[in-house]
């Protein structure tokens, strides 16, 4: 299969796994640190499962880099700082910092990675970023003086710029489960530094969920993302990735009977057009 076929593939799914993170959550009782090390340390656990039954020996046997250790510890920190973003902020103020990553990262990756980018995809992706300013409905406000909140948020945002341009710096050569495994293993580390005191009442409650969570959310979706890093450009993944709040809206409106405005439901013909667009011209044309 085409390399780029295989990672826009993978950073659909995904972003579709990615986008129904809400719903898993709804149904849990714990604290925000314990569902963040549910994700990512029960998803390394399913995926070293799979590695070891798949006798993928070799998936250990690699050198860890500066690129691959720093990756790890960007997407934990992420995670961390979005948390905090969303209980000390609105959510919407917190939703439309993390999304200002994606554009963050184009910019980085045409700079420091040299990936070179059309007029036309460029303007793919700052269509993408104001059809998630439409999801929100425009309801957001940043006042002069950034709150702790608002900064948590724009935190949040750069280490998941920085996590996708550490990605792009990894070795070609370094296989996507090599990835996947080593960048859960550092993150779980690092998140289980920030847990606290687990009740184990409410986690004997909640398992059922924190399981589903962490395979779905963090096997599958976490790992299929780093795959999808490995083959695309950083402007090409974040066209991609701003199919989760589209996603995210859509459950809220069907499982939830949540409202669904003109507004949003611009804002969602507009990423899917722009995706669209944007998948078809890279592999059409690619840079």
């Amino acid at each position: 299969m085409n390399t780029h076929y295989l990672g826009f593939v993978s950073a659909i799914i995904s972003a579709i796994i990615t986008g129904c993170f809400g719903v898993l959550v709804r149904n849990v009782s714990a604290e925000g640190d314990v569902i963040a090390f549910s994700r990512f340390g029960l998803g390394f656990l399913c995926l070293m499962a799979y590695l070891l039954l798949s006798k993928r020996w070799q998936t250990f046997n690699i050198r860890i880099s500066a690129a691959l250790f720093s990756s790890g510890v960007f997407l934990a920190l992420c995670v961390l700082f979005y948390c905090k973003a969303i209980k000390t902020t609105t959510l919407a103020n917190a939703v439309f910092l993390l999304y200002l990553a994606p554009l963050i990262a184009s910019v980085l990756g045409y700079f420091f990675l040299r990936e070179r980018i059309s007029g036309f995809k460029a303007i793919l992706i700052i269509c993408t970023f104001f059809g998630s300013l439409f999801l929100l409905d425009f309801d957001f406000s940043l006042g002069k003086t950034m709150s702790n909140g608002q900064l948590f948020g724009l935190a949040a945002a750069l280490c998941y710029a920085f996590f996708i341009i550490a990605n792009r710096k990894i070795a070609p050569t370094i296989s996507g489960f090599s990835r996947a495994f080593y960048q859960l293993l550092i993150s779980s580390s690092v998140l289980l530094l920030f847990t606290g005191k687990i009740d184990l009442q409410s986690l004997y409650r909640d398992g059922y969920w924190l399981l589903a969570i962490g395979f779905l959310q963090g096997f599958i979706a976490l790992t299929l993302m780093i795959l999808s890093l490995r083959h695309l450009q950083a402007y090409e993944y974040a066209t991609v990735s701003y199919l989760e709040p589209i996603i995210a809206t859509t459950a809220g409106y069907l499982i939830y009977d949540e409202s669904l405005s003109w507004f949003q439901t611009i804002g969602c013909v507009l990423i899917l057009a722009s995706g669209i667009l944007q998948i078809r011209s890279s592999i059409l044309s690619p840079e």
